[in-house]
């Protein structure tokens, strides 16, 4: 990977971070040790959500999700991707059940 594409991948993931903290979460980082240690790229977000960050024009999202899968669940935690494309607006990618799981609790509220 060039020193190119991991500055666009940090700055990606600080974005993420900042909409994390926007939304609550004041102690939300990059996770630097997340490649070495393990953890996903945003550590002291969400509680029990595992956070992959990808900014890229060509998502491979059957590979990238198998491996968030595989990460996620080998902690117990809900995988989360992040992603978004040049000038466009940061998507989440969950499974279908957890975002339903969400929306009921939201409505119940």
């Amino acid at each position: 990977m060039s020193a190119s594409e991991r500055s666009k991948g940090a700055r990606g993931e600080n974005e993420v971070c900042q909409i994390i903290r926007a939304c609550g979460w004041s102690r939300a980082h990059r996770n630097f040790a997340s490649g070495a240690q393990g953890g996903g790229d945003i550590a002291r977000g969400p509680e029990g959500v595992w956070i992959e960050c990808k900014r890229t024009e060509r998502l491979r999202l059957r590979t990238v999700w198998r491996q968030l899968e595989k990460d996620a669940a080998a902690v117990g935690d809900m995988p989360v991707l992040a992603t978004r494309w040049n000038g466009g607006r940061w998507l989440a990618v969950v499974e279908l059940d957890e975002l339903l799981e969400l929306l009921a609790l939201r409505e119940r509220g």
